[in-house]
């Protein structure tokens, strides 16, 4: 008997999740659609985490190849990387 109730459990909370990650599949189809083609919106981006990566892959570019700091805030890139960075992470 008691077996038959763990299991029954076992597939009470599998249903659960199934639902649970549907829900979170249409939440997100609403959102892509509600902003795709929009401006996206710009937050504060966390250029701590992009600081880290840029340093580990600028070993591997020659220098003359690299931007320098002066042209990099000339062009205000921080706040283009931010406005592309829609995919949330730190590598953009």
């Amino acid at each position: 008997m008691q077996v038959l109730i763990a299991i029954g459990v076992l597939i009470l909370i599998n249903i659960i999740m199934i639902i649970e990650k549907q829900i979170g599949f249409k939440r997100l189809r609403v959102k892509i659609r509600e902003e795709f083609g929009k401006k996206p919106k710009i937050g504060k981006c966390n250029f701590e985490k992009i600081e880290y990566h840029w340093r580990e892959h600028t070993k591997s570019i020659p220098d003359d190849e690299k931007i320098d700091d002066i042209t990099w805030n000339d062009l205000d890139m921080n706040d283009v990387f931010c406005r592309i960075n829609n995919c949330s992470s730190y590598v953009g």
